[in-house]
């Protein structure tokens, strides 16, 4: 009996030791909405925003709202959270906590209450009672009269149909023209492009710009060979559609390529001319992954 109780005095003190406390500094992480009353169908705007020292970001779920979308963007000296929930029932709704790491300490944000109503013009009005329906006759005439238009605008259509498949009927065949072929190189400008960048040196004058140019090189060149808009999205919208569409080592690369310049920007330690040439040196590696087959051919 002893040993039992000894036992769960020891569990309880590791249990007490391990919860960590959670401090709130709005320096450091704070939450808002554009306004607290919604109604149901609405979108809840939520916005989530923290240092950009942070380690770690976490997010609680919550079971009343449906999650349409989230956005993230990397600012200044913080990053955001663009969060959008949709308003099925109605309820006072405390939206989900978010929480942050920078070292040993952890941070939470103050709780984010909202109160969904149904519209007011939903609320007490009694449904009316249903009617039977009234028995109309079938008139053929009356039919015709009330689809007039109806009826006129099919005949027309029918007679143009027919007019057109009379007039290729009568039309020779035509040999068929070839498909004009884009002259552009593309494989060959991007990666005299890549190329550039490294005989200019171009991290020695502005190591965020040599990142940026890199990105927007591959941005554009991959987006002609995947047939995908990834100049029109965010690195997250990217990684999120690519997901299932590209190996393991492309999004690996291409996420580390996209974020050197924020991690430049941010970075306290100092990169070496190697680190440099690492991130270029994988730029044409995933260039040549995406080289056309008329060009590997060759």
């Amino acid at each position: 009996m002893v040993r039992t109780i000894v036992f769960i005095l020891i569990l309880s003190s590791k249990w007490l030791v391990g919860q960590e406390q959670r401090a709130i500094d709005h320096a450091v992480l704070h939450a808002y909405c554009d306004t607290s009353m919604y109604y149901v169908g609405d979108l809840i705007k939520y916005t989530i925003e923290h240092t950009s020292s942070a380690d770690s970001f976490e997010l609680d779920s919550i079971q009343e709202l449906t999650l349409i979308s989230m956005q993230t963007d990397t600012l200044e000296q913080s990053i955001q959270y663009r969060i959008s929930f949709l308003a099925l029932d109605s309820g006072t709704f405390t939206l989900p906590f978010a929480e942050v790491r920078i070292g040993a300490n952890l941070y939470q944000n103050d709780s984010v209450v909202v109160q969904v109503n149904i519209l007011p013009e939903a609320q007490g009005v009694l449904r009316a009672e249903d009617r039977a329906l009234a028995t109309v006759p079938f008139s053929l005439l009356g039919w015709v009269n009330h689809y007039k238009i109806h009826l006129g605008l099919g005949a027309l259509a029918l007679l143009i149909l027919y007019a057109i498949v009379r007039y290729f009927q009568r039309k020779p065949s035509t040999s068929e023209k070839p498909l004009a072929v884009s002259s552009k190189d593309w494989f060959g400008d991007t990666m005299r492009e890549l190329a550039r960048l490294k005989e200019e040196k171009l991290w020695e004058q502005d190591a965020k710009d040599y990142y940026v140019q890199i990105g927007d090189i591959l941005r554009l060149y991959l987006s002609e060979q995947c047939g995908l808009p990834l100049t029109e999205q965010t690195t997250a919208e990217s990684l999120s559609m690519l997901q299932n569409k590209w190996k393991e080592e492309w999004l690996q690369s291409y996420e580390f390529i996209m974020t050197r310049a924020d991690f430049v920007k941010f970075a306290k330690g100092q990169m070496t001319v190697q680190d440099h040439l690492d991130c270029l040196s994988r730029a044409e590696e995933l260039v040549v992954s995406f080289k056309p087959k008329s060009d590997q051919d060759e």
